[in-house]
């Protein structure tokens, strides 16, 4: 289960008790009615400016690299082939018939 959904499923289940003490009208129970309801909409704010923050990063991230790809095609399919055939000899050196550990 995600971060987000515990906090949202958190954030539900305090907001349902704070329905049901909706009753009581003591000074205490309406003083920490009232933190708590500040405190979930802090917390509502904080998550939605994070989530906002990583995806501006992300989109950030993801033009720089497109940017890179089309200004330079031939070193970024040279990279990828080159990773590419690392991971496949050492997965291939690895997994090897009848043989564990590294074999060079």
């Amino acid at each position: 289960m995600s971060k987000s959904r515990i906090l949202e499923n958190l954030s539900n289940d305090v907001e349902e008790l704070l329905g049901k003490l909706g009753s009581d009208l003591s000074p205490e129970v309406r003083e920490l009615r009232d933190r708590l309801g500040k405190g979930i909409a802090e917390t509502r704010q904080s998550a939605d400016r994070a989530a906002a923050e990583a995806n501006s990063a992300l989109r950030n991230y993801a033009g720089v690299a497109d940017e890179y790809i089309h200004d330079s095609p031939w070193i970024a399919i040279g990279t990828a082939a080159a990773t590419a055939g690392i991971i496949g000899f050492i997965a291939g050196n690895f997994f090897a018939s009848g043989r564990r550990g590294w074999h060079f």
